[in-house]
């Protein structure tokens, strides 16, 4: 996604062997490493990028990601159209930060719900709205799986390989990384 108007410059397409059957890596899996594609993309400053699972994708609508990245105020420091975690079926996502002066010693333990505290690279705002703009996007990704009346890509997509489909959004793991591209540091 570039500055200003707000637009999609490049977006992979969806490795799989045939509808609904993605690449995978795995133990009870013959796909390979190899199998993949090695991408190179031009970015320059200011450049959004958002990396999903198929949870994210076969979720959301790509005008639906670009309009939440539209409505990010990166300088202010949040994300105007926020989408708060949704407990949908037995899990839910929370952005909540590690407690830095928590020690093992007394007990602590990561909780599967918890971002983990990221290696901060440049100005910490910034990282906020970034992790603020994933969290909020795999919420929305999680609402839209739950509902039962949503056409969304995956639904579309079935239809249109001539699969019978019911409504509804996808169930999946959904994992978002959102980041934006700097200044290269002086070497």
């Amino acid at each position: 996604v570039g500055e200003g108007e707000w637009e999609v410059v490049f977006k992979t397409t969806e490795g799989r062997h045939a509808w609904n059957t993605p690449f995978q890596l795995g133990s009870r899996s013959s796909d390979t490493v190899e199998m993949g594609e090695y991408i190179q993309v031009n970015l320059v400053d200011d450049d959004v990028v958002v990396l999903g699972s198929d949870g994210l994708f076969d979720n959301v609508f790509m005008t639906e990601i670009v309009d939440m990245v539209a409505h990010t105020s990166w300088e202010g420091g949040e994300v105007q159209k926020s989408i708060e975690p949704t407990p949908a079926r037995g899990f839910s996502i929370s952005a909540t930060e590690t407690d830095d002066e928590t020690s093992e010693e007394e007990g602590a333990e990561e909780s599967p719900q918890r971002i983990p505290q990221t290696q901060q690279v440049g100005d910490d705002a910034i990282v906020g709205v970034a992790r603020s703009l994933a969290v909020s996007l795999a919420n929305l990704a999680t609402k839209h799986s739950t509902d039962p009346d949503r056409d969304g890509p995956f639904t579309l997509d079935a239809i249109k390989a001539g699969k019978k489909m019911a409504r509804g959004g996808k169930l999946d793991d959904i994992t978002v990384v959102v980041g934006r591209v700097g200044p290269r540091p002086a070497s």
